[in-house]
C-alpha cells in the first residue's frame, strides 16, 4: 500500500503541522485515515494505492474521492460517494454497494 497525504493551509508551516495530525490506520481488513476537521482554509486528504493479488475479492468504500480498479478478477463490491469509478481489465461479479452517480467503464 502507498498512501499520499495532502494538506493545505494559509502558510506552508500550518499545512505541514496539519499533516502531522493525520493518522493512517488499519483495523483488520480496513484501511482509513483520521485527523482534524477540515475548514475553508485548512484541509487534508489521503489517496491510497493498494496492491492485491490478481485473483482477489474486494470491498471498497470512499467518501469524497473516486475508485479505480484494474487487473483484478473476483467479487468486486464498492461505493464511491462524491467520486467517480473506473474499471479496467476486471472479471467476476461487480456490485455497486449503493446507488451513485458515476461513470463506469470496462
Amino acid at each position: 500500500m502507498r498512501a499520499r497525504i495532502q494538506t493545505a493551509g494559509p502558510t506552508e508551516a500550518e499545512a505541514s503541522e496539519l499533516a502531522k495530525q493525520v493518522n493512517l490506520e488499519t483495523a483488520g481488513s480496513k484501511i482509513f485515515a483520521s485527523g482534524p476537521e477540515n475548514h475553508k482554509d485548512h484541509w487534508w486528504s489521503v489517496s491510497y494505492e493498494i496492491f492485491v493479488p490478481q485473483r482477489s475479492n474486494l470491498s471498497l468504500k470512499t467518501n469524497n474521492g473516486g475508485i479505480s480498479i484494474s487487473d483484478v478478477k473476483g467479487r468486486l463490491e464498492f461505493s464511491a460517494l462524491n467520486g467517480g469509478v473506473h474499471l479496467s481489465r476486471t472479471g467476476g461479479t461487480v456490485r455497486v454497494a449503493r446507488p451513485m452517480a458515476a461513470y463506469i467503464s470496462s
